[in-house]
């Protein structure tokens, strides 16, 4: 059993966040293998914690916010 099971009703939920934009030379290299051509900004993170705070059905979920980075 996971922790969502064993500690219901309380939600367990994880976001698994990507390249977050540092220097803009590193920048450009890694953001041209991704499929949105740009690295994460700290807001792109931040929303994907947001959207699993406002949204009480979801439980159990690790929400990817990575560009596209496991697709390529």
């Amino acid at each position: 059993m996971g922790p969502s099971i064993e500690l219901s009703p309380v939600r367990i939920n994880a976001v698994s966040p990507g390249f977050v934009a540092p220097k803009p030379k590193q920048t450009e290299e890694m953001a041209k293998k991704l499929p949105l051509k740009r690295l994460g900004e700290v807001e792109d993170i931040a929303k994907a914690y947001m959207y699993l705070m406002t949204h009480p059905y979801t439980t159990g979920h690790v929400l990817v916010a990575d560009g596209g980075a496991l697709l390529a």
